[in-house]
């Protein structure tokens, strides 16, 4: 499986033996980095 890591070019293979709990942590971390990298160009503005 491939998936999408924000801020990153292109697609990451993941390990065959990846599991649910492994992809909702993925998606936790593009969600925390797509916030801060949100919050910075709002901070740059003001």
């Amino acid at each position: 499986m491939k998936i999408h890591l924000y801020g990153q070019k292109g697609l990451v293979s993941l390990p065959e033996n990846s599991t649910v709990k492994d992809l909702r942590q993925i998606a936790r971390f593009n969600r925390i980095i797509k916030n801060y990298l949100k919050m910075k160009k709002i901070q740059k503005k003001a």
